[in-house]
């Protein structure tokens, strides 16, 4: 008939990565990190810091994390120096610490001096929190679940706190005893002291009803690794002549 008809095939067609420009809110620096050899909690912080997102005026970013030696052993245990310097079209940033949780909180301030644009200028920084214990009191009940108390963990460890006392209200020993290991899992991995709270199971306020309970309770979370405590006493609202707390 002499006309033709256009075939039609599938294909794909991959376009490469690079002749995309980046995103207005994305550096195009290079991180290296100059000692490798980190603990394995500060290796996960260095290889999930968001270093696209750091505010940098240079091409190419030296890091470097030390901590523990003799030259750091002034600064507070959990305080942090950093320094950060421009040569040419890169930059040296030297990250000091006394501890590694004291590194762990650096890197998470450099994330956000990187945020504002901080580290585009030099600069020596060293700070230190001021309160020794720092965190909150979770005697929430079968209210949250676990999720929400593992994302909670999280929160603290990326906001320099360092301390969780878990106080289960309204629930079962061995309902505790269940979700333990990933909490205190979590903790660890955000420096966050986890701290455990123990109901004492009496009649009066400082009388057990059984005191192999409670010892058996105490023998359960230290088998899970817990290694602080805190007991809670109810006090009675009235004492009387027959209470042992009047003797």
């Amino acid at each position: 008939s002499g006309r033709f008809e256009i075939e039609i095939r599938p294909s794909i067609h991959t376009a490469p990565l690079r002749s995309f420009a980046p995103r207005s809110d994305q550096s195009i620096a290079v991180w290296e990190l100059t000692d490798a050899k980190l603990p394995p909690r500060l290796a996960r912080r260095w290889a999930d810091f968001p270093w696209w997102r750091i505010r940098i005026d240079v091409d190419q970013v030296r890091l470097t994390v030390r901590f523990g030696g003799k030259e750091w052993a002034s600064l507070p245990p959990e305080g942090y120096r950093i320094r950060n310097r421009r040569r040419g079209a890169s930059r040296t940033i030297e990250l000091s610490a006394a501890t590694e949780r004291g590194a762990a909180y650096g890197l998470t301030r450099l994330e956000e001096m990187g945020h504002r644009g901080d580290l585009t200028k030099d600069g020596d920084w060293s700070e230190a929190p001021e309160l020794s214990m720092r965190g909150v009191l979770d005697d929430v009940g079968p209210a949250w679940s676990q999720r929400v108390r593992l994302d909670l963990l999280a929160f603290l460890g990326q906001h320099r706190l360092n301390f969780y006392a878990l106080a289960p209200v309204g629930e079962s020993t061995e309902s505790l005893l269940d979700r333990i290991p990933s909490l205190l899992s979590t903790a660890r991995e955000q420096f966050v002291t986890l701290a455990v709270a123990i109901h004492s199971p009496a009649k009066t306020a400082l009388v057990p009803a059984d005191r192999a309970e409670w010892e058996s309770r105490l023998r359960a979370l230290t088998r899970l690794g817990v290694d602080h405590l805190l007991f809670v006493v109810d006090a009675p609202a009235t004492l009387s002549l027959e209470s042992p707390l009047a003797e």
